[in-house]
């Protein structure tokens, strides 16, 4: 009888702890994947001040009365996977330079208005986006800057159809810098003119495996094996498909400016220095001292004079040629 109540006691032990390890995963996994869309039909006065640290909402009067003051379209795309996606056409000048701005994880377009406005007084029209499963756009996951890519290779495929001669700048922001990265692995038209990437990440594995550490410790190796093998199951790719280091490693045609905090506790900066190592062609690195993550466009009164300065500082065709 003590050895049956034994054996009963084990089994029901190792069935709690193969139940406990998978709802460990299955918790982790929609945390990192499940899109977190809970701004969408808000105002922008009701989406940004929840978006953006305190320090920022000192600017959001003035900038929210300049942003609405302007002419503005809302832009719809569907994706090849048939989602409706979301964007902003927002028109400055009569110029062909247009500056598409994406946003990061679990964000969306208003929160990218800062940096809506300096590139505005560049000459810079805009279309601020909204990736998939975040803002006005529909989708149930999010994939690091894999489908992304694909979804912005149509904004760019569709402002490129109606005017042959725009000058496209690509502007993003954590994930949305990743997946301005990504592109860089596709053929591009030749209207694309730079990719400025802040706070990315070299690849999805070691993005994953950094959050991983920090969140169970020592058992990382043990779940990121289960992670990969659920994600493959459940959204149909491999983690190592999402590397904007490897698609750098295949662009030497767009140029690149990479932004990264030296201090940055979220996204190492040694995967900066990764991205800009596998980069073949023209690239600039800025560094930043402040220690939150993609916040230096707020705390760097120099930053888009930086900006400004690569830019200015790129190669022309005859010079490639």
């Amino acid at each position: 009888m003590k050895k049956t109540t034994k054996t009963l006691l084990t089994a029901t032990a190792i069935t709690g702890g193969i139940l406990g390890y998978k709802k460990l995963v299955d918790d982790i996994f929609d945390d990192y994947f499940k899109a977190k869309n809970d701004i969408e039909d808000k105002d922008i006065e009701e989406v940004i001040p929840a978006a953006i640290a305190d320090q920022y909402e000192k600017e959001l009067p003035n900038l929210i009365n300049w942003f609405t003051s302007l002419k503005r379209e809302e832009k719809e795309i569907t994706s090849f996977d048939g989602l409706k996606l979301s964007g902003m056409h927002v028109t400055i000048n009569d110029s062909n330079k247009l500056m598409i701005l994406v946003h990061g994880l679990n964000s969306e377009r208003y929160t990218l208005l800062k940096q809506a406005y300096e590139f505005s007084l560049m000459g810079y029209n805009l279309l601020m986006v909204d990736q998939r499963g975040c803002g006005a756009s529909l989708g149930s996951y999010v994939t690091y800057g894999l489908k992304e890519s694909i979804d912005l290779l149509q904004w760019i495929s569709s402002l490129v159809k109606e005017n042959e001669n725009i000058e496209i700048g690509l502007y993003g922001v954590s994930m949305g810098a990743a997946t301005i990265l990504m592109t860089l692995n596709s053929s591009l038209p030749k209207n694309v003119k730079f990719a400025i990437a802040d706070s990315s990440y070299a690849s999805l594995e070691d993005m994953t495996s950094k959050l991983l550490f920090d969140k169970v410790g020592i058992l990382e190796p043990f779940i990121l094996p289960s992670l990969k093998l659920k994600l493959k199951q459940t959204l149909g790719f491999d983690m190592e498909s999402v590397s904007p280091r490897i698609a750098l490693a295949h662009n030497d045609e767009v140029p690149v400016l990479l932004i990264h905090s030296r201090n940055d506790k979220l996204i190492p900066y040694h995967m900066a220095e990764e991205l800009f190592g596998s980069c073949l062609g023209y690239k600039k690195i800025i560094i930043e001292e402040n220690p939150t993550h993609a916040y230096a466009c707020y705390e760097d009164p120099h930053y888009f004079e930086k900006i400004q300065q690569f830019i200015n500082m790129l190669p022309q065709e005859e010079d490639v040629l």
